[in-house]
């Protein structure tokens, strides 16, 4: 059982390395929507930093299903030709 869990995990391994610059994009596009939405003040002008920020915290959404995406996908195409780097595969057989 551990084995087949070892096997989930390796062949999951190159698409979360694909799939590491749309989680790092999705993050600093959320500090970003974040620094922009701690507006203290209240006036007429802080409507524009608000809905920039709601905008950039959209894009970080779609950055973050992007990465699930491209990991998912490179899942499916792992397992089904059967790849693994020759690394893990020296240590699992």
């Amino acid at each position: 059982m551990m084995e087949k869990i070892y096997l989930f995990m390796m062949y999951g391994l190159r698409g979360f390395i694909r799939a590491l610059p749309f989680l790092f994009l999705s993050l600093v596009l959320i500090f970003i929507s974040n620094k922009l939405y701690s507006i203290n003040e209240v006036s007429i002008y802080t409507i524009m930093p608000i809905s920039i920020s709601k905008g950039i915290m959209l894009l970080a959404l779609c950055s973050f299903v992007a990465a699930i995406i491209v990991w998912i996908y490179n899942w499916i195409t792992d397992y089904r030709s059967d790849y693994l780097p020759n690394w893990i595969r020296r240590e699992l057989y």
